[in-house]
């Protein structure tokens, strides 16, 4: 016993001490853990934000959160969100009703970004109003290899990230979170103490012998992370605290009279006047500038090497298990560019019918030809206009029942 505690326990303890003392010199744990802005809930005013990199404290704890008024609506999405005018769902709503809505996302924001996000905040989501829109364009190409791990660190700070790995109630999701992190873990020059938890607790969970190599870093890590939280936000026992707890508040109806069929035709009309110089209703800049007439192929792939699929599935998962007061809206594309969106039409039909299996409302736009496609709907080849837009407005208004008027 002697011999075990001298070759083996002091061994342990008197490298925990030094792991301790280096961690807790100032300069040493600059260098360990990003320094995050204090949390500036109240100075944040700002209904759309691109991504969470430049005031990760504050906006992570902006996200999901009711206001003092009325419950939030949080619009998630890519680089539709930042493709618009008055029409945006974060100005018009905002403009004429008590419930706002925020919005977090621009372009490459697809389902395992927006999954990340959710997972982060599973405290918060328990009757959240969040609408997620989906762009078919992530379905194919190289998008259909899921979120780009560059663009996930912008909304998967290091927070979130020891959130979800020390989360204990969130099993399969956890699971698929670390599964996914490992699958582009390589690819980061500098992988955080959070991903290199992540990339662990997945080489963990396959063999016995992993878990045993992996345990004394595992334990080291977990140390680190815990005398970190300690020195720097007065926190203590940071893995096994339990989440905050977190009411909503609840959605305000205003009673407004709003012309839909006035506000669609006027705004309809606005966006052909600005597409003269081509047959397809592309304005007029974007069409010089981006297509001249150049038609598109969609290479299109197939449900079973997916992985955004893959990833839409398990973000559907988790907005049910956790009871997210969610709906979603799925963009169209201009198909006198896209010469073949019909073979894209059968796994959008998939995702539609998927949601709405789930008893979650859903705004399908989709249409894969010249003859049902409705000009004027987008500004561009895959953004909505201000015409499309207000589409989307109604759609969230009459979801989440904004408006007293009938």
């Amino acid at each position: 016993m002697k011999k075990f505690i001298i070759s083996y326990i002091l061994p342990v303890i008197i490298a925990v001490f030094l792991l301790l003392k280096i961690a807790a010199y100032p300069k040493t744990n600059e260098l360990l853990f990003a320094k995050e802005l204090p949390p500036l809930v109240d100075s944040i005013d700002r209904p759309y934000i691109e991504n969470f990199s430049d005031k990760p404290a504050a906006y992570q704890n902006w996200f999901l959160k009711s206001d003092k008024k009325s419950d939030v609506i949080f619009l998630l999405g890519s680089s539709e969100l930042t493709a618009g005018g008055e029409g945006l769902p974060y100005h018009f709503i905002n403009n004429n009703f008590t419930t706002k809505v925020h919005a977090v996302g621009h372009a490459g924001n697809q389902c395992f970004s927006i999954y990340s996000q959710l997972l982060a905040n599973e405290e918060r989501l328990k009757n959240a109003p969040v609408v997620i829109v989906i762009s078919p364009l992530w379905f194919q190409w190289s998008y259909a290899l899921g979120t780009n791990p560059n663009c996930f660190l912008e909304y998967t700070t290091e927070k979130y990230l020891n959130k979800i790995i020390w989360n204990d109630s969130i099993g399969k999701f956890k699971e698929y979170e670390v599964q996914r992190i490992s699958d582009f873990y390589k690819t980061f020059v500098s992988p955080t103490i959070g991903m290199r938890n992540a990339y662990i607790l997945n080489a963990t969970s396959k063999k016995w012998f992993s878990k045993l190599f992996y345990s004394p870093i595992v334990f080291a890590n977990t140390v680190l992370v815990n005398f970190n939280l300690i020195i720097t936000n007065n926190q203590s026992n940071f893995c096994q605290r339990k989440p905050e707890k977190f009411k909503r508040s609840p959605i305000v109806q205003d009673s407004l009279y709003i012309n839909w069929d006035s506000l669609f035709s006027v705004s309809k009309s606005e966006v052909l006047k600005k597409a003269t110089n081509n047959n397809w209703a592309v304005n007029n800049d974007y069409y010089n500038k981006y297509v001249s007439g150049d038609n598109r192929t969609l290479a299109v792939v197939n449900d079973y090497n997916n992985q955004e699929l893959k990833d839409f599935e398990m973000l559907l998962k988790l907005v049910h298990d956790k009871k997210v007061n969610a709906s979603f809206v799925i963009l169209p594309m201009n198909p006198y560019c896209y010469v073949n969106l019909n073979e894209l039409t059968p796994l959008v039909s998939v995702l539609d019918r998927k949601i709405k299996d789930k008893n979650f409302r859903c705004l399908n736009m989709w249409v894969d030809d010249t003859a049902t496609f409705e000009k004027g709907v987008l500004s561009d080849i895959m953004h909505p206009s201000e015409y499309g837009w207000y589409k989307i407005d109604k759609f969230i208004i009459e979801t989440y029942s904004l408006n007293k008027h009938k």
